[in-house]
């Protein structure tokens, strides 16, 4: 799962086309308005803080990245986790799933728990796939495979390298749902295509070993390499040992 500053960092992108609070927005978070003056950043932040104060999510929202990274205000974890706090309550996913990061890297997984559920309810798929992890591992919720399983399968459907390589291994070794090999490397192929070396590593096995699809040394050695590429040890020992053949 993503620290919560990198979570931060990503609302700042998802955020900057919406329309609402746009000069506000535009002096704060626009890096070509280099010659912003500081009264207009003053008068944003104030515009911002006082939209927050009356209730706007998206404000509440911004205000509490503003607090985490001491962007035009002086840092303050705990009103950033108090302005998340006031957009998740309004049903903010974006705010749902960084509450639940900041919980889960404070360790209190229960919470974590719980904001991630009410995020990965309305279809955010990284909470979908932090969630997933949860039920995998049996942090804040008893373990429970199925609900691992499902919980990826909704984020690996959005796209999400990280679930479809979950996913994938999930298939691979009969946990959530009956073994199903091509399944396994369908959502190994998902992943693999979108970089995620584990996904290519094991995608490279599959092929070399012919299971859940036509046995492909040629296959096998192109996603080896694509691991080996990006420092996965095993991938290296095991095309190392293919070279040698």
């Amino acid at each position: 799962m993503m620290t919560l500053i990198t979570i931060i960092l990503i609302l700042f992108v998802c955020l900057a086309g919406w329309n609402r609070l746009n000069k506000a927005k535009e002096c704060l978070y626009d890096t070509e308005q280099e010659d912003t003056d500081a009264q207009d950043y003053t008068q944003a932040t104030e515009s911002l803080i006082k939209a927050a104060q009356k209730g706007d999510d998206e404000a509440q929202l911004y205000l509490a990245a503003m607090y985490f990274l001491g962007r035009e205000i002086t840092p303050d974890q705990a009103q950033g986790v108090y302005w998340l706090t006031q957009s998740a309550n309004q049903g903010n996913a974006y705010a749902q799933y960084a509450l639940g990061d900041n919980y889960y890297n404070n360790q209190d997984d229960k919470k974590a728990f719980h904001w991630y559920t009410k995020a990965a309810e309305k279809e955010n798929a990284e909470a979908q796939y932090a969630l997933g992890t949860m039920y995998d591992d049996g942090k804040g919720i008893a373990k429970d495979e199925a609900q691992a399983a499902y919980w990826y399968k909704q984020a690996a459907e959005q796209g999400h390298a990280e679930a479809q390589y979950a996913l994938g291994v999930m298939y691979d070794e009969g946990e959530g749902f009956a073994q199903d090999e091509a399944q396994a490397v369908y959502w190994y192929t998902q992943a693999a295509e979108q970089g995620d070396v584990h996904a290519q590593n094991n995608l490279g096995l599959m092929y070399d070993e012919g299971r859940g699809v036509t046995q492909d040394k040629k296959q096998a050695m192109y996603w080896l390499r694509k691991a080996a590429d990006q420092d996965h040890p095993d991938a290296q020992i095991y095309l190392a040992d293919m070279n040698a053949e």
